[in-house]
C-alpha cells in the first residue's frame, strides 16, 4: 500500500481552505451586491439614494449590516458543517470497517479493505498484516502441536524431538507476545 505524501496532504488541505475562503468571499460579495441593488426603504429610495441621504442611511445601516453578517455567518457555518461531515465520514467509515474486520479476523484471513480515498489506509494495511501474521502463527502452532502429538503417540519416543518441538513452541510464543 502506498503512503500518502505529507506535501500532497498539506496541498490538499490548502486547496480545501482556499475553496472555503473563496466561497465565503463570493457569498459576501453577493450579499453586498444584493444590498446595493435591491435594498429599499419604506419611501422607495434605493441604496444609492440612501447613501446620498445620510440621516436615512444612518437609520437603516445597522439593520442591513446585521442581516448581512447573519447571512455570512450562516454561509460559513453551513460550509464548515459540510466540511466537517465530509471529513468525519472519511474517518468514521474506515473505523467502522476496521471494527467489522476485527470481528471477522478470527474466521477469515482475507478482510475487506477500506475505500481508496478514505483516511487511515496505513492503519488498515497494518491490521490486514497483523491478521495474516496471526493466522500464520495459529497454523504454525497447530502444525507443531500435531507433530508433537504424533511423537508422543509413538511407542519409541524420541526425547530430543519432543524437546525440540516444545522449544519451538516456546520460541514461537515469545516471538508473538505483545509488549
Amino acid at each position: 500500500m502506498q503512503k500518502i505524501d505529507p506535501y500532497w496532504a498539506a496541498t490538499l488541505r490548502f486547496k480545501m481552505i482556499s475553496r472555503i475562503t473563496m466561497a465565503t468571499m463570493l457569498a459576501a460579495g453577493l450579499v453586498l451586491l444584493a444590498a446595493v441593488l435591491f435594498f429599499e426603504d419604506g419611501q422607495g429610495l434605493d441604496y444609492l439614494g440612501l447613501m446620498q441621504s445620510y440621516t436615512v442611511t444612518a437609520k437603516n445601516l445597522d439593520a442591513m449590516l446585521i442581516m448581512a453578517g447573519l447571512f455570512l455567518l450562516f454561509c460559513v457555518g453551513l460550509a464548515s458543517w459540510i466540511l466537517t461531515l465530509y471529513a468525519s465520514f472519511r474517518i468514521a467509515g474506515p473505523l467502522f470497517r476496521m471494527a467489522r474486520n476485527l470481528e471477522l479476523a478470527s474466521s477469515s484471513r482475507d478482510l475487506p479493505g477500506i475505500r481508496k480515498r478514505d483516511c487511515l489506509q496505513d492503519v488498515s494495511q497494518q491490521l490486514q498484516t497483523a491478521v495474516n501474521m496471526l493466522h500464520d502463527h495459529y497454523a504454525c502452532v497447530g502444525s507443531m502441536l500435531d507433530h508433537l502429538e504424533q511423537e508422543l503417540l509413538k511407542e519409541a519416543k524420541d526425547e530430543n524431538a519432543i524437546k525440540s518441538y516444545i522449544n519451538a513452541l516456546k520460541d514461537d510464543v515469545r516471538r508473538v507476545r505483545l509488549g
